[in-house]
């Protein structure tokens, strides 16, 4: 057993087992919770079997291992009119020592395949131990949700690592050291460095139709931590960092507060919808509509809402709603005008689309690459909205404008717009 005073993070992640509790022989929760609760130690041990065999080294513990039961969750083709309680919540955290992560320095590209295959241990476990396996009640379903901490953030180019937990600094901002953001003397680089804002929804509290609606989006995060790693690295200032109930309508619209008017460029995912005539993205437990006080009308010259239909390019109204509200400083809106795929590949475009613009490209162009490059057939059309004062401004905002640009706010209002989509 690795010594435990010299172990960094390996892993945390969360394993939602689930069956059809409704059918003859399965278990209630609270039995299957009491049957995993003791064997605990039995599937501890299988748990670091299974590391030890896929990453080598053999120096990995799990820390620790929790039970609780879950909600409702669907099983594929057994849906209900009802959702009982039909599942079980397993919290994972297993450490290594730092000689052997260091040898996985490209443990990101292997994450999906390690955490299918603890799925799959966690799978055989539930049906060999549960009441009425043995007898053919052993449809067992489960689903995982990982966290990007300290190696398993590693990316392939070896960066240094986003370390999500440390990002806790006084006033919520983490400064960079590198080189984003507007011109300036270095005298007086701190005045002239780029604020960001992130967020994202990953759960959403709905009642009634809506429940069924906003799914999880167990992969939200990973857009946007990816562009506030390489915007950090850069010398950004990560100003605004919030996400799941943390991240609440009111601190948007103005209500309590308007966020995303702190800072210069917005990035965040989450469920969005289109109604004519007007967008909303889907938070935690209520919708904002970023046009119902405006955006830019203090600061942000830039935005991105990677959800689904930020517009529908078929509607021939849906920019009245931008042109009536937005203020001088926003001069470049992205997201999709489609459905925006959130998966573990197409979510790399967060990285992707900053990559791009911190080496120079123009902000406009990245995002519809970033997203062209990642996207699934039939879903992810990324669409692009310059504002401008006249037409050549516009455009100018749309294929052109760059970091370095940043701020440089429209003169007359309304504005003009250009839009351009990715394929």
């Amino acid at each position: 057993m690795p010594n435990k005073g010299n172990l960094d993070l390996l892993l945390r992640a969360q394993f939602s087992v689930a069956w059809p509790v409704w059918a003859g022989g399965y278990p209630k929760p609270e039995e299957a919770l009491s049957v995993l609760s003791g064997l605990r130690k039995q599937l501890q041990h299988d748990v670091e079997q299974s590391l030890d065999a896929q990453l080598g080294g053999g120096n990995f513990e799990v820390q620790d291992l929790q039970f609780q039961i879950g909600g409702y969750w669907p099983i594929k083709n057994l849906w209900l009119n009802s959702y009982p309680p039909n599942s079980l919540d397993l919290f994972l955290t297993a450490r290594s020592s730092s000689s052997v992560l260091k040898k996985h320095s490209g443990v990101t590209s292997g994450a999906r395949e390690l955490f299918a295959k603890l799925s799959n241990l966690i799978e055989g476990f539930s049906r060999e131990h549960m009441p009425g396996a043995s007898r053919g009640a052993n449809l067992y379903d489960v689903e995982t949700r990982w966290e990007p901490y300290d190696e398993f953030s590693i990316p392939e180019k070896g960066e240094e690592a986003l370390r999500v937990r440390n990002l806790t600094s006084p006033g919520n901002m983490l400064q960079g050291t590198g080189r984003s953001g507007r011109s300036g003397s270095a005298e007086n680089s701190m005045a002239n460095e780029l604020s960001v804002g992130v967020g994202w929804s990953s759960h959403f509290k709905r009642s009634g139709l809506k429940s069924l609606l906003y799914r999880k989006l167990r992969y939200a995060y990973r857009a946007p931590a990816f562009f506030a790693e390489a915007m950090l690295a850069d010398g950004a200032n990560i100003k605004i960092l919030r996400f799941d109930e943390a991240l609440v309508a009111t601190d948007l619209d103005g209500t309590s507060g308007q966020l995303a008017e702190s800072v210069d460029f917005f990035y965040c995912a989450s469920h969005g919808e289109y109604k004519t005539p007007s967008y909303s993205l889907i938070l935690h437990n209520a919708d904002w509509k970023p046009c119902a006080k405006g955006l830019g009308t203090k600061r942000l010259a830039v935005a991105v809402f990677d959800t689904c239909d930020l517009l529908d390019l078929n509607d021939p109204v849906w920019p009245n709603q931008w042109v009536s509200s937005v203020g001088p400083h926003l001069r470049l809106l992205l997201g999709f005008a489609s459905p925006a795929t959130v998966a573990t590949d197409s979510t790399a475009r967060g990285r992707a689309f900053a990559n791009k613009i911190i080496a120079g490209d123009p902000i406009g162009p990245a995002w519809l690459e970033a997203v062209h490059g990642t996207a699934y057939a039939g879903a992810d059309l990324g669409v692009a909205i310059g504002f401008g004062d006249d037409p050549s401004d516009a455009d100018w905002a749309l294929h052109n404008m760059k970091l370095a640009d940043l701020p440089r706010p429209r003169k007359s209002s309304p504005p003009v717009t250009q839009v351009q989509a990715c394929h």
